[in-house]
């Protein structure tokens, strides 16, 4: 049987540390294993990949919060997914953090700087209609 997180039925159990250890939290959900289990069999797994590598798209709401993310977080983490074509996931809680932070709190850049900045233009922005 072929093990995938994003099957239905599976769910986030908890995080494994560089030992291999089950542990509460990390320093970098992105590029941490953790364990997932059948919901119906209540066999475990753990993915070969991150979700650094792999998105957060696979994961219910009730596993994004067990994850530790916060809503606000994993509507950045959409909007950057359907902003990049779901060519490309978050990499890193720093990565993470420089999404979230809004433009006017960061220090100045150059023309040069600001030409290179990966961010997302007014007309980009994703919004839910309704």
């Amino acid at each position: 049987m072929r093990h995938e997180c994003g099957y239905k039925g599976w769910e986030f159990v908890t995080w494994l540390d560089a030992d291999g250890n089950a542990v509460d939290t990390v320093d970098d959900r992105f590029n941490s294993r953790f364990i997932m289990r059948d919901r119906y069999s209540g066999e475990t797994y753990i993915p070969e990949r991150t979700i650094a590598q792999d998105g957060i798209g696979f994961f219910s709401l009730p596993d994004v919060d067990k994850l530790g993310f916060t809503g606000s977080e994993y509507q950045v983490m959409l909007r950057y997914i359907f902003n990049h074509d779901d060519k490309d996931c978050v990499e890193s809680e720093e990565h993470l953090r420089e999404l979230i932070t809004p433009l006017s709190s960061r220090p100045s850049l150059t023309m040069e700087e600001e030409e290179d900045e990966d961010t997302v233009d007014d007309e980009e922005r994703w919004a839910p209609t309704y």
